[in-house]
Parts: structure tokens; C-alpha cells; sequence
């Protein structure tokens, strides 16, 4: 089953028309002005449809609201807890991923888009997808669970040691200006919208005075 979750709220319900669906896995477009909207509309569709388990990807510290990319994913998870529907919520931190390991080797330097030496976790892409797939084969014995997913705590700084250990080449670090990343989209995701350049700027301003 696929949909459109970028439709209107009103409309969330079609997808679930034909075909039926017993398991719903939502994650949602991060840095999208409807995201609160658009996840609680789906539950409410769930529910109505009498989708028998509800997986959320939602984000590791969803209670970080002065994150708006946090804040639209907490209302989310209370709709989905308060809804009576069974359910599972999945909480991944920053993905490995995120780093263009092509790019630090090709020319030698690691992109930064916050202070080089904050802490910050990772988790691979692969391993998210391992853990959802317990949950959807088995969702019964992961019912009304929420995991917080959490690869490995390293700074910017880590990586490039990790990198040049594994290459033998030297790997520098250089911090990209917050101005540049939500003016030009210097990130690994498209900024569409003024509400996506706001979330990406309070995000990585409260990852430089973390």
C-alpha cells in the first residue's frame, strides 16, 4: 500500500479504502509545515479503517520541542498513545548516512554543519530497517513499546579520525556557516519553504550551544 502523505489532512483517510491495510508504517516528511497534521490525520484513518497495529517512525528526544523538527513528531506520538489503537513507536537518532563519506575523502575534508566537537549519536540506516522488520513480522510482542534507537555517540571530530584511520588518508575538519546550510541547502536534505529553513536553523543553532 502507498499514499500520498503530502495531501491534506481531509484526505488521509483514501488510502486505507483499497486495499486494506493491517499494519501501518508512518514516518513523515521531516521539516514539512503539515507534519503534526498529516501524522495525526493517518492514525485517525487507521483507526477508522480498523488498522490492527500503527508503527511511527518518529525521532530520538521528541521532547526537544524548541526543535520544530522534535515538536511535530511529540504531538504525533501523544495523538497515537491517547488514539486506542496498538501501536509501536520507533525513536532513531541521527543517521550514519547523513555523513558523504564520498565527499570527506575525495577532497580530503569532512563538511561540518555544527560545532565539530558536539556529541552527537548515529545510527545506520540498515539497522533502523532491522529493527522495523522485527516489529512488522511481529508486532503482538511489540505492542504499545516505544525504543529509542541509538548507534554510536561520536563528534564530527570522531568521524574524521574514524575515516582517516580507515582510509590512511588525513581527514580535516571544516564547519560550514549556519547561514550558508538553511540559505543554500548545503545539507543532505532539500530546504523547501520557510518553515524548513526555520527547523534546520534551530536545529543546528541548538546543536552549536548544546
Amino acid at each position: 500500500m502507498s499514499s500520498d502523505a503530502t495531501r491534506s489532512p481531509s484526505s488521509a483517510s483514501s488510502p486505507f479504502d483499497q486495499p486494506s491495510a493491517d499494519i501501518v508504517f508512518h514516518n513523515g516528511p521531516g521539516f514539512h509545515a503539515l507534519e503534526t497534521a498529516m501524522g495525526i490525520a493517518l492514525i485517525d484513518a487507521a483507526k477508522k479503517a480498523g488498522v490492527k497495529h500503527f508503527v511511527y517512525c518518529s525521532v530520538l528526544f521528541p521532547v526537544l520541542t524548541k526543535l520544530l523538527n522534535h515538536k511535530a513528531k511529540f504531538f504525533v506520538e501523544e495523538h497515537l498513545i491517547e488514539s486506542g489503537l496498538n501501536y509501536t513507536i520507533l525513536e532513531p537518532t541521527s543517521f550514519m548516512q547523513n555523513v558523504n563519506l564520498h565527499n570527506a575523502v575525495a577532497t580530503g575534508t569532512l563538511l561540518a554543519n555544527y560545532t565539530p566537537s558536539t556529541l552527537q549519536g548515529y545510527l545506520d540506516l540498515e539497522d533502523l530497517a532491522a529493527v522495523a522488520r522485527l516489529v512488522l513480522l511481529n508486532p503482538t510482542e511489540h505492542n504499545l513499546a516505544r525504543y529509542e534507537l541509538v548507534g554510536e555517540n561520536c563528534t564530527y571530530e570522531d568521524v574524521a579520525r574514524a575515516i582517516s584511520a580507515q582510509t590512511g588518508q588525513q581527514i580535516k575538519v571544516e564547519l560550514v556557516p549556519r547561514d550558508k546550510i538553511v540559505g543554500k541547502s548545503d545539507v543532505h536534505m532539500n530546504l523547501s519553504g520557510d518553515y524548513a529553513r526555520e527547523g534546520m536553523d534551530r536545529m543546528l543553532y541548538y546543536y552549536d550551544k548544546r
